[in-house]
């Protein structure tokens, strides 16, 4: 590899890095410069890296909610099963037409009586025996969590195997800018004393 795609390539990398670690806007190499101020350059460990990607990365942030919801629909079918309770309160006021009731006036009886005050409270409880829709749907229901989880762990993964695939290439063209530089000055150095030589007659 040559000086040139090493560097290419080491800037490329640190465009990855920098967007997954959310610093400043990625470049395309054919883009045209803006001009901007030049800031301080974000240095990180490969364990900074994969931390800044989990907690950056889009896909693994989807595959949290979607964890998250499978978890309330969970809950949600699971309640189904639960057994239920409740408990009411009811007043009422009557009051009775006395001749409606017997069919006719009787002398002496009022027309009306009242009103009454009735006054009721109680409690109810129920439960699902046996209800085989309700049990599938909750069993649905947790296996949806599994795949949601499954889905997380995939996202995380392939978000942890991008970045250190970008660190560790990065690392290897630096290295690689290092071992062409140092060609570069060796051959430097043997024209510098080719010249040498040559200046004094010597070859």
């Amino acid at each position: 590899m040559n000086l040139k795609a090493a560097r290419l390539y080491i800037k490329r990398s640190l465009i990855v890095l920098l967007a997954l670690a959310g610093g400043a806007a990625a470049q395309t190499p054919n883009a045209a410069p803006t001009p901007q101020p030049q800031a301080a350059p974000l240095r990180l460990t490969l364990r900074d890296a994969v931390n800044l990607a989990l907690k950056q990365n889009p896909n693994v942030i989807l595959a949290n909610l979607e964890v998250a919801r499978s978890e309330e629909e969970r809950l949600a079918a699971r309640a189904g099963l639960l057994p239920q309770g409740g408990a009411g309160v009811t007043e009422v006021d009557q009051r009775l037409n006395v001749q409606a009731l017997l069919g006719q006036p009787f002398p002496g009886i009022p027309e009306h009586a009242g009103p009454f005050q009735t006054f009721a409270a109680g409690v109810n409880f129920q439960a699902a025996v046996f209800d085989l829709t309700l049990w599938r749907r909750y069993r649905s229901a947790k296996i949806g969590v599994d795949a949601s989880r499954a889905g997380e762990t995939a996202a995380r993964e392939e978000s942890v195997l991008l970045v250190v695939s970008q660190y560790l290439g990065g690392q290897r063209a630096a290295a690689n800018v290092q071992s062409v530089q140092s060609q570069v000055d060796l051959a430097q150095a043997l024209y510098d004393q080719a010249s040498d030589l040559q200046s004094h007659g010597v070859g």
